[in-house]
């Protein structure tokens, strides 16, 4: 089998898309991880080189949350727990 780096690399791109929205989907379900399962899948296919999709769902769990601090209503009800 030929080495194909660049095609590895769209497919653990993709495979962190899909994990992270796998979470975002099943949040309100208690005890389903669907990121460990594939982040387990993708060990066994790509080996160290899935790494790079753990690296990268945490750079979007990042930046979601980051996001999320900045939303005005969440200064609102700061704002209004102090009174």
């Amino acid at each position: 089998m030929k080495d194909r780096p660049l095609r590895d690399l769209i497919a653990l791109s993709l495979l962190a898309c899909l994990m992270f929205g796998a979470k975002f989907a099943m949040q309100n379900i208690p005890n389903v991880h669907l990121g460990a399962v594939l982040l387990i899948v993708a060990t066994l296919r790509f080996g160290h080189k899935a790494l790079y999709m753990a690296f990268v769902y945490v750079m979007l769990e990042g930046l979601i949350q980051s996001l999320q601090v900045l939303k005005v209503e969440n200064y609102q009800n700061l704002y209004l727990s102090i009174l």
